[in-house]
């Protein structure tokens, strides 16, 4: 079980909007409803975040951000951004998303970031595709504990007052702790700069694996272009 944990301790960090976690006692809940018949090409496409479970991992980051592309048949790479506060530069990760079954659990999707060999749930509650999304996901780590992921996401950086009434009523329905989350700011963002923006090309970290697993996780940092091989760190998981 504690290499279980680690592996989702690691998953959060390189998830990007994955770091919406929390670790604590008790059970995953049980009788919760996911979106019927999800459909991923509707799915597809700029997702911002504007709100999500805390993480210590997420400090300082701000205007988190998913570009969901798909690939092949239940099949969608997943690319997302934040921007550091403290010095406007960008953090990128690109990973898979798979749906293991299409036909009878369509909306639940595994989520994976090459090389490692963790997976964290991405499982869409509900969503129109065109406005909101609410996604959550549970693993027990421990006989009494578990994390628990949970992200609000928008086709565009607000909510209305209309739709986050329905983002309210879908959480509630399921039984979701609204306490821990927090708002997400898109504002300032340099991972996706206003259309027209004099902004330049932003200094990049950079989180990437190749689709089959295999390779390593490289920080690619554009300023003074270091780049640190950081494989013996998670050789340690």
């Amino acid at each position: 079980m504690e290499n279980l944990g680690r592996i989702f301790i690691l998953l959060a960090v390189c998830l990007g909007l994955g770091n919406a976690q929390t670790v604590g006692p008790g059970k995953c809940p049980t009788g919760q409803t996911f979106k019927a018949n999800f459909e991923a090409e509707k799915y597809v496409g700029n997702w911002f975040e504007i709100q999500s479970y805390p993480s210590s991992f997420q400090a300082g980051l701000k205007c988190s951000h998913a570009i969901y592309t798909p690939k092949s048949f239940a099949v969608i790479e997943v690319k997302n951004s934040g921007t550091f506060v403290a010095n406007n530069t960008v953090s990128q990760v690109i990973g898979t998303a798979y749906i293991p079954d299409p036909i009878n659990e369509p909306a639940k999707l595994i989520v994976g970031f090459p090389p490692m060999n963790g997976k964290g749930g991405y499982w869409v509650m509900d969503t129109d595709y065109t406005s909101y999304s609410v996604v959550y996901s549970c693993a027990q780590i421990g006989e009494n504990q578990k994390i628990e992921f949970a992200w609000v996401l928008s086709r565009t950086k607000t909510l209305s007052d209309a739709i986050n009434q329905i983002v309210q009523e879908v959480l509630t329905r399921n039984s979701i702790d609204q306490t821990p989350f927090q708002k997400t700011s898109q504002e300032g963002c340099a991972n996706h700069p206003e259309v027209g923006s004099s902004t330049g090309r932003p200094d990049v970290t950079s989180v990437t694996g190749s689709g089959n697993g295999a390779g390593t996780v490289t920080f690619a940092l554009t300023t003074g272009w270091i780049s640190v091989a950081i494989t013996m760190l998670l050789a340690r998981f």
